[in-house]
């Protein structure tokens, strides 16, 4: 390897210190952007490298050797570890399936961390099996995390008889130790299946030093609640309330205790003992994940009872924080309500006249997407993709600018930001919300996804296609011979970009600029030698495409090429091991921190590069026709298995395209319809308004006859239009 680290592979020991807990790799922000384009170079040079060495036979032919796999496994689990969990299953399939992973330690981390994989993109059958092949190996580490797993999918996926099977078998004939863990897990089946009495037995026996306890107390409660009556209701207030004391000794913890402080404000406002509901509430801190939940519901505990200011600061306060949050389209109606109901008629009025400019615009498109997706499915399922992206791009609004603070005439209904569809954020979070939008999207995504992969293969194809066309052995050798010199160059720029974005990253911590600056301008020099071997090849690539026997030609771009690269690689291991270290200058351990995992990740994925290169390039004089015949047939049973899995998708996309459609248009349609009704209630609320106004006027509060017949005038407008709604 380029770059040796001392002690164990880092990936493996930083997933044993760091107890396998996906929580630890949230990817630095730095680093990524200056790896954006890095990382698919490293990529597609990787994957030459990998062709030449599968069109060859080196090593077995398409066999994964040791190093190689490694490497793969690494990258593997540090994709599950960040949450790329697709990208991770991938890898490790075919890792698991070949038998690369030689060792009974890796081979089970790759079964193990598949299965886990396969499950978080929901792809449970296929993880079951994984998770049944662990729980078939007596002797596998991972075995009773893996029934543990089986009891979560076979509950969660509707099969009693699979989680009958595995629960009298592993856990009442004492297969596996009862653990916390696992009581925990099985009285969470339990529940799923509907089975409260035995879900609470088992929560029943994790005790209060357990880190499960505070999770177990607050299943138990939600098992009370289910039951509904009011012997049920009570015992779940007294276990909420002692989860809700609690003090927090982990994240889980903390949103555990605060479920139980929502639920105690849920079940004390149907009880209608309001001051305890809010009570509850207000233990919700401003940390918490749940504060949006909580404001919207300290509200409505003031409005049913008809506590209209107190109900107005919750409004108003939501708003201030959350204007861009799903729950902003009922509450900005609301507000309207409540300042009439506090007698602030103006204020109303202009709440209820921005809620209808707001909404309206948005009514209408959301109905044109509800006509347009059965018309054009094509179309408004790429729109609805707009949409959903739309809203991770949209700028945070500044913090601290308080003048949009509502005082008591100030119409509570603003206006939100917009994303680039033109769409008011809170609205398409509204829709986001809606489960059939998701669905209908995830299903897209995952045929698009599919498509994707076979362009990329249809590439692929094409380009062994050529370098496989009617030549010889000979001209197949000096082709993969010129193949090598590329990649090896192509690599050693490679990691010559990788430092680069690696320097940038520093640089960004605080690594001094004249460090920078040093590293840099050796790192351009080495590149300037990369880049007059890639120069060389080119009229010998060009000379190829129209000409064969070009042996002399090679063996001279070779001679040169080669030593060269060798040097240039050795120069540029120096070069990264001194860069490795300054790590440390800016607080980052080289050999511990996640990013310097990412970053030695990608050093050993070149590093197999390189690796690859030089055994075909051992193994290129074995090659012979009946090698070279048997990799044509291999391509071509590759070939027809691209064209066999294009022609299923096609098939599959007029139908899936029906049933995104059919779910994208109902979802538009719910959506456009509580807008509409949104609409109706501010034009309702605007009449009330002119209503009151008209009776204050009859009690001789207007001053004038010309200042009443304008109120009633209005009123009678107003009437007209709510006719014309209602009719329609």
């Amino acid at each position: 390897m380029i770059l040796h680290r001392p002690g164990p592979v880092l990936a493996l020991s930083l997933l044993v210190a760091l107890g396998g807990q996906r929580a630890f790799a949230a990817p630095d922000p730095g680093l990524e952007t200056a790896l954006a384009d890095v990382e698919s170079a490293i990529d597609a040079v990787s994957e030459r490298s990998r062709g030449v060495e599968q069109r060859v036979g080196a090593g077995g032919g398409a066999s994964i050797d040791e190093a190689d796999a490694l490497v793969r496994y690494q990258q593997a689990v540090y994709a599950h570890l960040i949450g790329s969990s697709e990208q991770a299953a991938e890898r490790l399939f075919v890792l698991v399936r070949s038998g690369a992973l030689g060792s009974p330690a890796l081979a089970g981390g790759g079964e193990w961390y598949l299965a886990e994989s396969l499950r978080d993109i929901d792809y449970l059958e296929m993880s079951a099996e994984v998770y049944e092949k662990i729980r078939a190996a007596p002797g596998h580490p991972m075995r009773e995390d893996a029934v543990r797993r089986l009891l979560q999918v076979y509950a969660r996926d509707g099969e009693p008889e699979r989680f009958d099977d595995v629960f009298q078998s592993e856990i009442v004939k004492g297969g596996v130790e009862a653990t916390d863990v696992v009581l925990y897990e099985v009285g969470k089946a339990f529940r799923l299946k509907g089975d409260l009495r035995r879900a609470k037995s088992y929560f029943a026996q994790i005790q209060v030093d357990s880190s499960y306890y505070a999770r177990a107390r607050y299943q138990v409660g939600a098992s009370l609640v289910q039951a509904a009556d009011l012997a049920s209701i009570q015992g779940a207030i007294t276990l909420f309330e002692e989860v809700a004391n609690l003090v927090p000794a982990t994240p889980e913890d903390a949103l555990v205790v605060d479920l139980s402080r929502l639920a105690l404000g849920r079940l004390y406002t149907v009880r209608s003992e309001w001051d305890l509901a809010v009570a509850a509430y207000e233990r919700v801190g401003d940390e918490s994940a749940y504060l949006a939940d909580k404001l919207r519901e300290v509200a409505w505990v003031h409005i049913r009872a008809e506590h209209w200011a107190e109900a107005l600061v919750a409004v108003e306060d939501f708003l201030e924080r959350f204007p861009d949050h799903a729950y902003s389209t009922e509450l900005k109606l609301v507000g309207g309500h409540l300042l009439f109901e506090r007698g602030n008629t103006g204020a109303a009025l202009a709440s209820y006249e921005a809620v209808v400019e707001e909404f309206e615009p948005v009514r209408a498109r959301f109905e044109e997407y509800a006509r347009g997706a059965s018309d054009d499915p094509e179309l408004y399922l790429e729109e609805a993709q707009r949409l959903r992206a739309s809203v991770a791009v949209v700028a945070e609004a500044e913090e601290g600018d308080d003048d949009g603070a509502a005082g008591d005439d100030a119409p509570v209904a603003r206006v939100s930001s917009e994303s680039d569809a033109g769409i008011p954020v809170f609205a398409t979070n509204l829709l986001l919300a809606d489960r059939q939008f998701v669905a209908a999207l995830d299903v897209y995504d995952d045929l698009e996804a599919q498509g994707a992969k076979l362009d990329a293969a249809d590439v692929i194809i094409g380009e062994l296609d050529a370098a496989l066309g009617d030549v010889d052995t000979a001209n197949l050798t000096e082709a993969v011979r010129l193949d090598l010199v590329e990649i090896a160059a192509d690599a050693q720029a490679a990691r010559l970009a990788l430092l680069g974005a690696e320097l940038e990253w520093l640089g960004g911590l605080g690594l001094s600029s004249t460090a920078v600056r040093g590293f840099t301008d050796r790192g351009e020099r080495a590149l300037g030698e990369v880049v007059d071997i890639q120069a060389q090849a080119v009229p010998v690539r060009a000379a190829m495409v129209s000409t064969v026997g070009l042996e002399q030609e090679i063996a001279k771009l070779e001679r040169t090429a080669v030593p060269a690269l060798a040097e240039v690689g050795a120069e540029i291991t120096t070069l990264a091991e001194e860069v490795m270290a300054s790590r440390a200058q800016v607080g980052r351990d080289p050999e511990r921190d996640p990013a310097s995992v990412r970053l030695e990740l990608l050093y050993d994925e070149l590093d197999a590069v390189l690796t690859r290169i030089d055994r075909v390039r051992t193994d290129l004089p074995n090659l012979d026709a009946a090698a070279f015949a048997e990799v044509r047939d291999l391509f071509e049973s590759e070939v027809s298995a691209v064209a066999a899995e294009r022609a299923e998708l096609q098939g599959e996309l007029a139908d899936t395209y029906a049933v995104a459609s059919y779910l994208l248009g109902r979802s538009f349609e719910r959506v456009a319809k509580v807008f509409s009704d949104s609409i109706m209630g501010a034009d309702m609320g605007i009449v009330n308004v002119a209503w009151s106004q008209w009776v204050e006027a009859g009690q001789g509060r207007v001053a004038t006859l010309e200042e009443r017949n304008e109120v009633i005038g209005e009123l009678e407008r107003r009437y007209g239009l709510l006719e014309q709604k209602l009719e329609q």
